[in-house]
């Protein structure tokens, strides 16, 4: 505000002997490349590193699918034999997801199939955009999968990363599917798939990400090109 009264003004706030310890004290690697590009000023750096600052504070944006939207699809496939077929929306689900993308499915009746507990078996989880307007493959795995306590076997896969980096960069995230057999005594080879569990886990705290964030995250394989590049136009605009 000072630097806008006159030139002379502007020319006394805006020196680097007045900003340059200001600049270190805040923004210490900025400052360093100052010393790098001399005609870099750091009444210029500073003004760098506090608009950063704000665009990591700013709230993210809202996303524009939701889970009503979505229909999620996995199949369990053991040599040619599809084994386990689900197609389930947001109104399947028992659960109310407790605000984290981690989707639960208990079986009943004939979808509670039988797997070989020392075979390998192909799991494929993908999400669907209704009206068929979009498809992203969550996960395409085959193997034994990871043996854990209670009879589970789960199985995971590394998510890309949203935007033109996608096969060179990790988005952090994986994907995980579980499931959950009945029990069994030991000599059985075969058991009862019960349930089937699946979420999105962030690498940071290997917690499960919120349903927000896994929004925002499909959003940018699921929506087509023309509808995300018009919907972030418009969220300029206001």
């Amino acid at each position: 505000m000072a630097s806008c009264v006159c030139k002379s003004w502007s020319v006394s706030m805006s020196s680097d002997h007045l900003w340059k310890p200001i600049c270190f004290t805040h923004y210490p690697s900025l400052s360093t490349l100052g010393l790098l590009d001399t005609a870099v000023s750091y009444y210029r750096l500073f003004a760098l590193g506090q608009s950063s600052c704000k665009r990591r504070l700013r709230s993210p944006s809202v996303p524009h699918i939701s889970l009503d939207h979505l229909i999620f699809t996995v199949d369990i496939i053991h040599g040619d034999s599809n084994i386990l077929t689900l197609a389930k929306s947001d109104s399947d689900l028992n659960n109310r997801w407790n605000g984290v993308f981690r989707i639960d499915i208990e079986l009943h009746g004939d979808n509670r199939s039988m797997i070989e507990m020392s075979g390998e078996v192909r799991v494929t989880w993908t999400v669907v955009l209704k009206g068929w307007r979009g498809v992203f493959s969550m996960m395409d795995r085959k193997g034994k999968g990871r043996l854990v306590a209670a009879g589970k076997r789960w199985f995971s896969k590394e998510l890309l990363s949203p935007g033109c980096c996608s096969n060179a960069v990790s988005s952090g995230l994986v994907a995980e599917l579980g499931l959950e057999f009945s029990y069994a005594s030991d000599g059985d080879e075969k058991r009862r798939v019960e349930k089937v569990n699946m979420g999105i886990l962030t690498v940071v705290s290997w917690g499960y990400l919120g349903i927000g964030d896994g929004m925002r995250y499909l959003q940018h394989f699921l929506l087509p090109a023309v509808v995300w590049e018009r919907n972030v136009k418009e969220g300029w605009e206001r």
